[in-house]
């Protein structure tokens, strides 16, 4: 088990040294989590005199974010290359890095509230999307390939076995599992994202993936006790313990130390 510090919207000039000093050696970035590259920057400023760190990043794709060239779904393949190599640069270069453990799909079907939302349209992309980032591993760059994930076992589950009849080999899943959503949520509430619940963890865990559990506090409603000893239960590879304040990550830390 190994604990991950994920993102960090703020105090991070205290958060990032206190969790390095506690033992945390895996960091949790993506662009999407405030739209700019701040906290890419700022991590990469702070781990350019360490070593023997892990970094999660992740491409967003279906994200208002502004961040491309071209239209993702109608462009070329070369130009889709093209744009996945030039944003996953950029993320390396900001960050001062040569190499990201895991690079992840950040979100997907976050979108599938919509009403134009199209399962076969967005999974095509993902398809696309995935050779490119296939080739960055094999080039080295890229340690694993995953996704993380706010949705229900039923869109899960459509999506790992479309990707496998592709040959899409993922071997990463960030979700979160928590006593509040443990039997799954299939439309999110004003408590809790969607969730795949233990049905979507057992399915991956079956499948081989390395499970990351994220929010597992769910934002804090959930006393830290209570949330790490019920996720101890289930054997998750890495736990994240997303906080912006330092008596929540001592508090988390030392939970999972006890526990674990």
């Amino acid at each position: 088990m190994e604990i991950g510090l994920g993102g960090c919207q703020s105090n991070k000039e205290e958060i990032f040294p206190l969790a390095w000093k506690k033992g945390i050696r895996i960091f949790d970035d993506g662009w999407r989590y405030n739209g700019t590259l701040n906290n890419t920057q700022f991590l990469g400023e702070f781990l350019k005199d360490k070593d023997n760190y892990k970094i999660i990043e992740k491409i967003p794709l279906l994200h208002n974010l502004n961040i491309y060239n071209v239209d993702l779904y109608t462009c070329s393949d070369e130009e889709l290359e093209s744009e996945v190599r030039r944003i996953f640069q950029i993320q390396l270069d900001t960050m001062k890095q040569t190499y990201f453990e895991y690079y992840l799909f950040h979100a997907i079907f976050d979108n599938c509230s919509r009403k134009d939302f199209s399962f076969v349209k967005e999974t095509e992309l993902y398809i696309r999307v995935w050779k490119v980032l296939n080739k960055l591993k094999e080039e080295g760059k890229i340690g694993h390939i995953g996704f993380s994930a706010h949705i229900s076992f039923e869109l899960l589950y459509r999506f790992i076995m479309k990707m496998e009849k592709h040959n899409c080999k993922m071997d990463t899943a960030m979700v979160s599992y928590n006593i509040k959503n443990k039997d799954g949520i299939k439309t999110p509430n004003k408590d809790c994202w969607s969730s795949p619940g233990i049905d979507g963890i057992n399915f991956l865990k079956n499948r081989g993936y390395t499970l990351i559990n994220m929010m597992i506090t769910e934002r804090n409603t959930i006393p830290a006790n209570e949330a790490y000893e019920f996720a101890s239960k289930v054997p998750f590879d890495i736990i994240l313990t997303g906080t912006s304040n330092k008596k929540h990550l001592l508090n988390n830390i030392g939970v999972i130390n006890n526990e674990l």
